[in-house]
């Protein structure tokens, strides 16, 4: 059985600009680093761009936002990576599978 995750986290909330900037940039260098990014030979300059949807909380009813950077060349999506806030930082985990509506995501 595995225990719950009770790391203490920052209070739901928008990032700020210089926030968003540090992610993308930590972003593209992950995914720069990844040895499957050098097979991709994209037509489009790589980008990053941060997204953020709301997730409501089906107990309390509560609307909370949920932060993602996505990596993109184009119209082709490239890398997903999910920011977690985590006491004085932000981590950023790779997604295996994308939200549903990553389209919308990345045209914002």
């Amino acid at each position: 059985m595995t225990t719950p995750d009770t790391t203490p986290r920052h209070e739901a909330r928008a990032l700020t600009s210089q926030e968003r900037a540090d992610l993308e940039r930590r972003a593209l260098a992950a995914w720069f680093k990844d040895p499957d990014s050098t097979q991709h030979k994209p037509a489009a300059p790589v980008q990053a761009r941060c997204a953020s949807k709301a997730k409501t909380d089906k107990e309390t009813g509560e609307t909370h936002p949920l932060h993602f950077v996505v990596i993109h060349a184009g119209a082709d999506i490239l890398a997903v990576y999910r920011v977690r806030p985590v006491k004085d930082y932000f981590m950023l985990r790779r997604l295996a599978r994308w939200p549903r509506d990553l389209v919308r995501l990345k045209a914002q």
